[in-house]
This record gives structure tokens, C-alpha cells and sequence, in this order.
């Protein structure tokens, strides 16, 4: 996307970790639990927020459970964070970012440009191990709590990934 790469585009990460400075005038690309919830907390600070989200409604993820999108909406509101569903990020520019929405095309003026979308998961080094291992944990996410291997041990028979057992053991 042009633009992505300028120095006021953040990744929601990099701006929860303390990392990245954020300004006053914010645009927040993606409404999920993590965009919005960073618009609160940015709008309590006194920043002015604008979340974008290219589908109909914020907060509308498979498994947000109702409360929460009443509450943090509500928040939301109360701090007069501006919300623009059904829109879509075009590319940014020096000053701030071009969105689209069926109205047409629109400057949100911004220093900072939070993108909160999501990931999408690197499961290369898991395909790649499995053939060579034999079994191998997916992440502890994915895992139940009795079949994740005690700090320095791997079932037996079971062979260490990239000295996964090694990185226990100094827990």
C-alpha cells in the first residue's frame, strides 16, 4: 500500500509495547477489540481518534461478546472517538491517510496512523518440523494444559525444536 511504510504508520503492537510515540491526531485503521480499545485509551489522553473499519460495524468479530461491544462502544462515544464503518484505507500521505467508503474518498488528517488488522499466522517452521520431528506442539494456545511438556523436558521420544527445551529450562 503507498505510503505503509512512512514514519507516522505504527503497528498496534509497536504502540502497546511503549515503543512508538503516538501524536494528537489519530487515525486507527481497524475496528476489532484491539483498535478500539486502543481509541479509548488514546481518546482518555485526550488525543483526537478516528477508527477506521472496512466492514458495516466495529466490534463485529466472531466472538465479541455483546456486552463488551455495548460497553466499549459506549466509551467509545463518551470521548468522542469518530467512527467510520464500511471504509476502507486507500494509502497514506504526508498529510495523514485517504480513506474510501461508499460516499467517495476523504483526507483524515493524522500524525499517527495505528494499523490494528490482525495477523495472519507463519506456520512454515511448524510444516517444516513436523516431517523432520515427528511431533510437534503447534503453540500452547493450541495445546490443553496436560499435553504441554513440563520446563525442560519434551515427552519421549519427542525431539526439541530450535532448543525449545533449552529456552525452558532457564524459565
Amino acid at each position: 500500500m503507498e505510503g505503509i511504510d512512512d514514519a507516522k504508520v505504527a503497528p498496534a503492537v509497536d504502540v502497546l509495547m511503549g515503543g512508538r510515540p503516538v501524536g494528537n491526531n489519530v487515525v486507527i485503521v481497524g475496528g476489532g477489540l484491539t483498535g478500539c480499545e486502543m481509541a479509548y485509551a488514546l481518546s482518555k489522553q485526550g488525543k483526537q481518534v478516528t477508527v477506521v473499519e472496512m466492514l458495516q460495524s466495529v466490534l463485529s468479530a466472531p466472538g465479541i461478546v455483546g456486552y463488551t461491544i455495548q460497553d466499549l462502544s459506549a466509551l467509545m462515544a463518551q470521548n468522542h472517538v469518530k467512527m467510520l464503518s464500511g471504509t476502507c484505507l486507500e494509502k497514506i500521505v504526508e498529510k495523514g491517510a485517504i480513506v474510501k467508503n461508499k460516499d467517495g474518498e476523504q483526507l483524515l488528517e493524522a500524525d499517527t496512523i495505528i494499523t490494528a488488522v490482525g495477523y495472519r499466522s507463519d506456520d512454515s517452521l511448524y510444516k517444516e518440523l513436523q516431517d523432520y520431528a515427528g511431533e510437534v506442539y503447534s503453540g500452547a494456545l493450541s495445546a490443553t494444559a496436560g499435553s504441554v511438556p513440563q520446563r525442560g523436558r519434551c515427552p519421549k521420544g519427542q525431539k526439541s525444536a530450535g532448543g525449545a527445551s533449552e529456552y525452558r529450562q532457564s524459565l
